[in-house]
């Protein structure tokens, strides 16, 4: 079956965007650009890295953020 052009651009436009440049990550975390380079670094943290360039995954970023945040929350609990 044939598409026509307009559909796919619709189709494409509706697509979430995956991967996030690091601004964008900063962004959507609320912390500086520096302090997604450090998360870089984190074993389990969502990164593509490529030769001047970092690319986060956003649905992982997602899972990473509350994963850690439960983390902390736990660790909190512990010690009181």
């Amino acid at each position: 079956m044939k598409r026509n052009g307009a559909a796919d651009a619709e189709e494409t436009a509706t697509l979430p965007v995956l991967l996030l440049t690091v601004q964008q990550a900063a962004a959507v975390c609320q912390v500086s650009t520096d302090q997604i380079y450090r998360w870089t670094y984190e074993p389990d943290f969502p990164v593509i890295a490529q030769p001047h360039a970092f690319r986060i995954h956003a649905r992982l970023l997602d899972q990473w953020l509350i994963k850690r945040a439960n983390q902390g929350r736990k660790e909190e609990g512990s010690a009181a």
